[in-house]
């Protein structure tokens, strides 16, 4: 009889350690892929960039083993893709933004989870390095303001105080998971404040616009005025 067929391959066969890049204006690996090795399509580009969306689908629980290592390597293929691909990414913007915001609300739910909080303090660190460097490759990949106010809206708005966040500090009874949340926002900064070098006053009013007013909506805001105010006196 014939042999069997081999087994399928693991569900993130195609994300290896080398792929990693170590910072925002190098990278090995993928990157390496990307630029001497292989002519890719538009198409096959924002295929590429929609891999988060294979790998962390869905709404995540308690009982979910958190796979930080994908995602810091999904963080890595968006950026490696805005520095090497900016020619196929003009016909699929989009898609980048869609995948970035995609992680940003991963890192969010995550980052909600209280049972999981204090033992990956580091972790969450360490995801929260990769998508400010997905964060930053938005203004050197030169997609559209209004692209990039979508994502800082998105941004800004995942690291608000929220009354959800208060309650799972409260229900927790350890104050450390305010010192998490403060941690995430503070290796975000750097992506972040490059979202804002990138959009203009009018992209401003559009997120506050977007934001409201009343409830939820006023945090932001403030949330969005504050971090403006550090990136004007970080820049200065």
């Amino acid at each position: 009889p014939p042999p069997p067929p081999p087994p399928p391959p693991p569900p993130h066969f195609f994300l290896h350690p080398h792929h990693a890049i170590p910072d925002a204006q190098e990278s090995r690996g993928l990157g390496d892929v990307y630029k001497r090795q292989c002519a890719l399509s538009a198409r096959a580009v924002g295929r590429i960039v929609q891999v988060s969306a294979r790998a962390f689908g869905g709404t995540h629980t308690e009982t979910e083993e958190l796979d930080f290592e994908s995602f810091m390597l999904c963080c890595d293929i968006v950026t490696v893709t805005m520095y090497h691909r900016k020619e196929q990414l003009k016909r699929s913007t989009n898609i980048i933004t869609a995948a970035i915001a995609h992680l940003v609300d991963v890192l969010r739910q995550w980052s909600s989870i209280s049972s999981h909080k204090i033992e990956h303090h580091e972790a969450f660190i360490q995801c929260a390095a990769s998508l400010s460097k997905s964060l930053e490759a938005c203004k050197a990949s030169g997609i559209k303001k209004f692209y990039c106010a979508h994502i800082l809206a998105e941004v800004i708005a995942s690291v608000t105080a929220t009354s959800d966040n208060r309650k799972i500090e409260i229900n927790s009874g350890n104050e450390n998971n305010t010192e998490i949340f403060a941690s995430i926002r503070d290796r975000l900064k750097p992506g972040i404040f490059k979202l804002f070098e990138a959009c203009s006053d009018l992209e401003f009013s559009y997120i506050f616009a977007m934001y409201g007013e009343k409830g939820i909506g006023g945090a932001r805001r403030v949330a969005f005025s504050t971090l403006r105010e550090e990136q004007k006196a970080a820049k200065a």
